[in-house]
């Protein structure tokens, strides 16, 4: 059963926040006590907690919008609720041989490869099926020029940050990876690969390294 996300205490006198940034997006796995959302008041900036572990399926209240205390923002249920309330996405264009994703040629069909792991693409599907991953905030260029990529060619996508240091975190998304529409993973950055590795080991889609260049021009992935 779903369970409301609500703006806790602030402190004395303080009744009311701005939502300054959700740092889960819907379908995303949630853990208890793990960062959900951003808000900000006249006397503070504060991560809110999550209060209960699950799936992300309903976001109420969305960035600029002023939030009183005990006030509903979201709610987090199953993943079982949430592929009820998923609302049907396009379905996906395949990419032709001759097209690039960022920057490089692709010399088969993906669509094609990918059907070799669960079946057949079905003619619609539900939600995202490229994830985007990224380990800090000095991936966001590489990020956005996957986001860019991506929404040239109409695919949908989703958005994740995961670090090397919290395999926990990492094997929770990965195991729901199988629950979901996701075709492929795209790990944007990172120090020495190391995210895309432990990804890979965790996941039977295909995850897809995209190296962060380093200060003295090699790939820092490239290992």
């Amino acid at each position: 059963m779903a369970v409301d996300v609500t703006l806790p205490a602030l402190g004395e006198g303080t009744s009311r926040g701005t939502l300054i940034r959700w740092l889960k997006q819907l379908g995303d796995r949630v853990d208890i006590g793990e960062p959900l959302f951003e808000i900000s008041t006249d006397k503070i900036d504060a991560e809110v907690e999550a209060q209960t572990s699950g799936v992300l399926i309903e976001i109420i209240r969305h960035v600029g919008e002023e939030i009183r205390v005990g006030e509903c923002v979201g709610r987090i249920g199953t993943a079982d609720e949430w592929r009820e309330i998923s609302p049907p996405r396009r379905p996906i264009r395949p990419i032709e041989s001759h097209e690039t994703l960022l920057g490089a040629t692709l010399h088969s069909n993906p669509p094609m490869f990918l059907d070799e792991l669960d079946g057949p693409i079905p003619d619609r599907v539900y939600g995202p099926q490229i994830a985007i991953v990224s380990e800090s905030a000095r991936d966001e260029a590489l990020v956005d020029a996957a986001v860019t990529e991506l929404e040239r060619l109409d695919l949908d996508h989703e958005r994740h940050q995961l670090r090397p240091r919290d395999p926990a975190r990492i094997r929770g998304f990965a195991a729901l990876t199988p629950e979901r529409p996701l075709r492929v993973i795209i790990v944007c950055g990172g120090d020495g690969g190391h995210l895309a590795a432990t990804l890979a080991a965790e996941t039977r889609l295909p995850v897809i390294a995209v190296p962060r260049l380093d200060p003295d021009g090699g790939l820092a992935g490239l290992l």
